[in-house]
């Protein structure tokens, strides 16, 4: 069945090229199309669309979704799922993809269908759930308008499983509620939010519709839809508070923290940094760089599954990225995939982040180690490779991530990890002998203490070296209409007997149980 609803939903999406929405899609993807590696013919190589996807959903949602991240491998690796299971469906949509293309890559617009595609099937998933919910509540989905009541109701019971990881069954909503309160410290803020949403939907809805009363079941799947999209507003409002508790342990401006401080409030209550030295290890969130003395990586810690939520079966809610921010500017400056070192320092010198201001002026050793990346490429620097993001996190310790050597990290959420037998926090034995380490001298300089590997690896590598021709883009899209039309339904927008199975049944992610 989930093979039926991806190749349907993939047929209606390129049934509908010249839609707005896809159009918009278009528009937001350009830049980052632009300057990714493109093949002989002017497209995206399998391992580029998945990059791009990636980095397009984490940036707009939020949504880190499952299949396309490298999950500590390098990204032009095979891509890890194939099957057609809910889990796996983003990984059985490349294939398709990838099968449609016939090997030819992926043009802009056909990123574009790709990106609707996967929207279609996670806002799919809300509608499911909210019709699961409707059935629990025995209300009628289809010339009903609820009451306030039952707006409560049914928005209350999806803010719970949205949040815990599964649905209400056998009448336990109140024991659920009564838990997700107990489990997250910050469960009323998450509550205030949604009530935020639903105020500034309804506001929208009076003033389209002045005389309606109630919220039928198609304004409920707005309401939640809209939840959904919007929830990494407030998951970066937690990620920051984190972000900034780690700040004020920062050494020398590093970017990190010693792991003797990062154990040092233990005993208070509200303290939330207690992974073990293994699981830091693992998600690549600890820097053992230097002999002797271990610290935590504050963007890749605050990056890392361990501060992700995990509603869906298609993805997970995870903290922002903030070097994305400067990569898109930095990206929709160059408008190709290589700049030459002097574009790349002006650019970056007047480039501000959060804790970097702008007009600075870059060190000796980053303007060096610039030039080497250039010249291991024949004197320019590709974007998107692990030398340069090593070079951004040099250049923005606190917000670009290390990027790890693949196959050095392996990052799984702590579910998965105690799924292993494994256990996520660490011993007061452990963290006792840390927090009793001597201090590091206050002499090191920043450039001495951030590690620095020459080891090379590409999204994937620029092949194009003359201009595709158009026609040729329109005759693939034209067979695409032709092979595809002929499974079309307006499938997720209207299909919901289908049993929803969208929540698990072993919880969320337990990090957000002892951080939120």
């Amino acid at each position: 069945m989930a093979e039926d609803i991806v190749k349907q939903a993939l047929s209606f999406e390129f049934a509908h090229l010249a839609s707005e929405r896809t159009r918009r899609l278009e528009d937001e993807l350009r830049p980052l199309f632009a300057s990714l590696p493109k093949n002989e013919l002017g497209n995206l190589e399998s391992s580029s669309v998945r990059y791009a996807l990636h980095r397009f959903f984490t940036k707009k949602h939020g949504w880190s979704v499952k299949g396309f991240s490298h999950e500590g491998r390098s990204w032009n690796a095979s891509s890890p799922t194939a099957g057609v299971m809910k889990e796996q469906v983003s990984g059985y949509l490349h294939k398709l993809m990838e099968a449609r293309v016939q090997g030819h890559g992926l043009n802009l617009e056909e990123l574009a269908v790709f990106a609707a595609t996967l929207d279609d099937l996670i806002l799919g998933e809300v509608r499911a759930d909210v019709a699961h919910i409707y059935g629990n509540l025995n209300l009628p989905m289809s010339g009903y308008q609820a009451t306030e009541k039952d707006e409560a109701a049914v928005m209350g019971r999806f803010l719970v499983a949205y949040i815990s990881g599964h649905h209400e069954e056998d009448g336990n909503y109140e024991e659920m509620k009564k838990s997700v309160g107990e489990t997250y410290f910050t469960w009323e803020a998450i509550e205030m939010f949604a009530e935020d949403q639903q105020r500034a939907f309804d506001l929208q809805r009076e003033r389209r519709h002045p005389f309606s009363s109630g919220l039928s079941f198609e304004d409920q799947v707005d309401v939640a839809s809209d939840f959904v999209r919007h929830f990494m507003t407030y998951q970066h409002t937690e990620c920051n508070a984190w972000k900034n508790k780690l700040l004020d342990m920062e050494y020398q401006g590093s970017g990190r923290v010693r792991l003797a401080d990062f154990y040092s409030g233990r005993r208070r209550s509200d303290w939330q940094f207690l992974e073990s030295v293994e699981y830091l290890r693992a998600v690549g969130a600890l820097d053992e760089s230097i002999p002797g003395k271990p610290s935590v990586i504050i963007p890749n810690y605050i990056t890392s599954p361990s501060n992700c939520l995990s509603p869906s079966e298609y993805y997970n809610v995870c903290c922002k990225d903030e070097c994305e921010d400067m990569m898109a500017e930095l990206e929709a400056r160059v408008g190709r995939p290589s700049a030459v070192p002097e574009d790349i320092v002006q650019i970056v010198s007047n480039l501000a982040s959060d804790t970097v201001e702008a007009l600075r002026k870059l060190s000796t050793a980053q303007l060096s180690r610039l030039q080497e990346i250039a010249d291991h490429h024949s004197g320019q620097v590709p974007l998107h490779g692990r030398l340069f993001a090593q070079w951004m996190h040099h250049a923005y310790p606190r917000e670009c991530p290390f990027p790890h050597v693949s196959g050095t990290t392996s990052p799984v959420t702590q579910d998965e990890w105690e799924g292993q037998g494994k256990v996520t926090e660490a011993t007061e034995e452990e963290m006792r002998w840390h927090t009793s380490q001597p201090a590091w001298s206050e002499t090191e300089l920043v450039s001495d203490i951030l590690p620095w590997h020459e080891q090379e690896e590409l999204v994937s590598l620029h092949k194009q070296t003359v201009q595709a021709r158009s026609g040729w883009s329109i005759l693939r899209a034209s067979l695409f209409l032709v092979g595809g039309v002929s499974a079309l339904v307006p499938l997720l927008r209207g299909a919901i007997e289908f049993k929803p199975t969208a929540f698990r049944a072993d919880g969320a992610g337990k990090k957000f149980g002892h951080m939120v």
